[in-house]
This record gives C-alpha cells, sequence and structure tokens, in this order.
C-alpha cells in the first residue's frame, strides 16, 4: 500500500467504491435521513484497473409459514 507515509493520492493499491442500485427500478439508491447517494465497498482498484471482490448482496427477507 506504499507504508505509513505514504500521501493517500499515490498508494497503488486503493478500495473500490461504488454506487448502491436498485436492481428492480435500475435507480441509484440514496440514504433515508438526508437523501446523500449511499456508497457500497465492491473491490480493489489497481492501477487504474477495477477488481470486483464482492459479488454478493445480502438481503433480509422474512421467511413464509411452513406448511404442515
Amino acid at each position: 500500500m506504499g507504508g505509513a507515509f505514504c500521501k493517500r493520492n499515490e498508494q497503488v493499491i486503493r478500495p473500490l467504491y461504488m454506487e448502491k442500485i436498485n436492481e428492480d427500478t435500475g435507480e441509484v439508491k440514496q440514504s433515508h435521513f438526508d437523501g446523500l447517494v449511499t456508497m457500497a465497498l465492491k473491490g480493489v482498484q489497481y492501477a487504474d484497473k477495477e477488481v470486483i471482490t464482492r459479488i454478493h448482496e445480502w438481503r433480509i427477507e422474512h421467511q413464509s409459514e411452513r406448511a404442515a
């Protein structure tokens, strides 16, 4: 990463953040509190190359009643 005294804009490897997108509508997601665009960590960026390491997006769903 460049060591303790490396400036942030001189780092070779850096985290890659991208906007969260609603899969149903295709719109960019915004936070509920202040309306800012929601960013999510997706992978790493190395020498202008983007490597996506987080391919799954988890969500909480309610389980339906089990049939007896």
